[in-house]
């Protein structure tokens, strides 16, 4: 799912392929890999997600530019302003896998190495940044003891 090798003669663990910091794309990861459903696939080929507030179908493609590798975010359907729905998810990637923003509709990986699997991960996030926070609280909050689950709540 994300950019893992399994560490040789083991079952339960896992090698990230950079010295990323990568705490958020990995915590989705494991979160996807616990939801997932077992029988099902992981995803390959091309990179794509739907826009979750428009009829937009975000597609990435990647292509070594210079010293680093870029992503290009693109959109496919009909939309008004398409182009600020891609900066939003390149916003995205920004947040939650420290990527550069290289362009309006670029970026790369801190180290520009090429992360497809990070990538295809990320991008269904990436475009609902809002809902993705609140997602992530509410995860927060629903484990948290407060003096109503402790039985201190006053009558």
């Amino acid at each position: 799912m994300g950019d893992v090798k399994a560490v040789d003669g083991t079952n339960d663990q896992l090698r990230l392929i950079s010295d990323l910091y990568l705490d958020r794309a990995l915590r989705f990861m494991f979160t996807a890999a616990v939801e997932k459903d077992p029988a099902a696939a992981i995803p390959t080929g091309k990179i794509t997600a739907p826009d979750t507030k428009t009829k937009l179908t975000f597609v990435i493609t990647g292509a070594q530019e210079g010293d680093k590798y870029v992503y290009t975010v693109s959109a496919e359907g009909e939309a008004e302003r398409a182009e600020m729905r891609i900066r939003a998810a390149v916003g995205g990637f920004i947040k939650y896998s420290n990527c550069a923003r290289v362009d309006k509709d670029k970026f790369s990986f801190e180290d520009g190495r090429k992360y497809d699997n990070f990538a295809r991960l990320i991008l269904p996030l990436a475009r609902n940044v809002s809902a993705v926070e609140a997602q992530l609280e509410q995860e927060e909050l629903a484990g948290q003891m407060n003096t109503q689950t402790l039985g201190f709540a006053q009558n």
